[in-house]
Formats: C-alpha cells, structure tokens, sequence
C-alpha cells in the first residue's frame, strides 16, 4: 500500500524549489479549503508579479466549458498560478498546451507515466490502450490596460486511487500514484517558471516541438465532437497557434480550436 502523502504546506511544496524561484512569487499560499483556486485568483483587482494559491479540499473546482471539477482532500491536487504575460493574443489558446507540456515533462520527471490529450487533459494509457485522465488544466484571461494579459492558469490532479471520487466521475480516470503532492507540485511549479518565461519571449514556437513528445492523440483517429455533430478524422498534430490539425475523411486538412470542439479517441 502506498505511503500517506504528506499534507500540502507552502513550507515542503518550497523545499522544493530553488531561492530563485521562491523569490519570483509575490504570493505563495496553500489553504485548507478554497471553492476554486483560479476564481480566487481571477479576483486579484491589480495583479502584480506571479501568484500561487493551492488548497487541500477545492470545493467548486471547475473545468473546461464550465464543467465540473472533482476532488477530494488528501487524494487530488489543485492549485493555481497566475502572472501578467506581455503576448500577441492570438497565442492566449495556447497556453494549456504550454503549461500541459511543462506538466507532463514535470511529472516524467518524477517518474510517473502520463500523456497530454489535446488540449488541456494529463492522461495515463490502459491495458487495452484507452486513454485516462489524470489530470487537467485550466486557463483563463483578462486583457489590462497596460497591454498585458493577467493568466490564471488551474490545474487539478488525481494523486492517488480514490473510489468516492472517480465515483462521481463520468469518464475514465486513473491517478499518478506519487506518494508526495508537495513534490509534485514543486516539480510543475519548477517547469512551469522556465515554461512561461520562453512563451513569452519566444511565443509558442519554442514549445512546439516539445508538446509533440507527449501527444497522446499522434495519428490517432478521432470523433471531433462539434455542437450537434461528430464526424471521423486522424489526428496530425497542431499548428503554430496550437490549434488541432485532423484530417477527415475526404483527405481534407481542418485546423480546430478548444473552444468549437471536444475530441474523443475512438
């Protein structure tokens, strides 16, 4: 059996970064219970510098499209970092593809075996090659007058087997099974500095190459689950602005965004 992770505290989570990146935060908090980590963050009226804000029970996390997100203390992870970005805005939707290849590379790292569905799921494969979902990312945004942007980036994990809680879960889900979410959390948080400062510097390009190391979906056929209508295609990757290249069934290449479609591996 798996050993009681330690509970979360600011204190271990920042053992495990260096004095530079403890130094880059302008707040650094863990409550013990918060409705949604990237609401209380979305609130910051004059955002400055970068902020980090977890909880140990989250009890109105929310997902892409305004989904619920489920958690339960001591099993899952959720927290939040937010900073002003000086970027084009075009590149805003690709952020979560950003941050989902820090994650992922984070978490390699720490040894566990995890994926990145498009675009914003931390996945682990199944015996039968179906995909489940450890993991998730939310980013949101909202222009300042400075010409930044203030990113609130959420991002839930399971961390360990917890039956109540995937329970209450409508798709398969599987956890990473590390037995300390202070590491882990340090881990991303470490990643994710170095992430963020060569987005915005370089755009998405300095990432791209990298987010093709953990695509999940690579040739993969797909439903593309559009408002009322599914239609079949191959998986060929994203484009410079992150968004997913498919090809349907006719050869024709479409290029689509998160916010038009769901995908699904069949």
């Amino acid at each position: 059996m798996m050993p009681e992770s330690p509970p979360l505290t600011a204190a271990l989570i920042c053992e495990g970064l260096t004095h530079e990146e403890r130094e880059r935060f302008t707040e650094f908090c863990v409550l013990e219970t918060c409705e949604s980590t990237n609401s209380a963050l979305l609130a910051v009226d004059e955002p400055v510098g970068t902020y980090f804000l977890a909880a140990r029970e989250q009890t109105a996390g929310r997902g892409r499209r305004e989904r619920e997100w489920v958690s339960s203390s001591g099993s899952s992870l959720a927290f939040s970092v937010s900073r002003l970005l000086r970027v084009d805005a075009r590149l805003l939707g690709s952020i979560s593809l950003v941050v989902g290849a820090g994650v992922v590379s984070a978490l390699r790292e720490l040894g566990c075996d995890v994926w990145l569905k498009w675009p914003n799921d931390v996945v682990r494969v199944g015996a039968r090659g179906e995909l489940l979902k450890a993991g998730g990312i939310l980013v949101e945004a909202r222009s300042m007058s400075s010409g930044e942007h203030y990113v609130v980036i959420g991002i839930g994990l399971n961390l360990r087997d917890d039956a109540a809680r995937d329970g209450l879960i409508s798709q398969n889900v599987a956890a990473l099974n590390h037995a300390d979410g202070n590491k882990v959390v340090a881990g991303i948080l470490s990643v994710l500095l170095r992430a963020l400062d060569e987005f915005e510097l370089h755009g998405f390009a300095g990432v791209r190459e990298r987010w093709f190391a953990v695509d999940a979906l690579n040739d993969a056929t797909v439903d593309v689950i559009e408002n009322d209508r599914t239609w079949v295609a191959q998986a060929n990757g994203i484009d410079k602005f992150g968004r997913l290249c498919v090809i349907a069934a006719d050869g024709s290449l479409h290029h689509v965004t998160s916010a038009e479609v769901s995908v699904r591996v069949r």
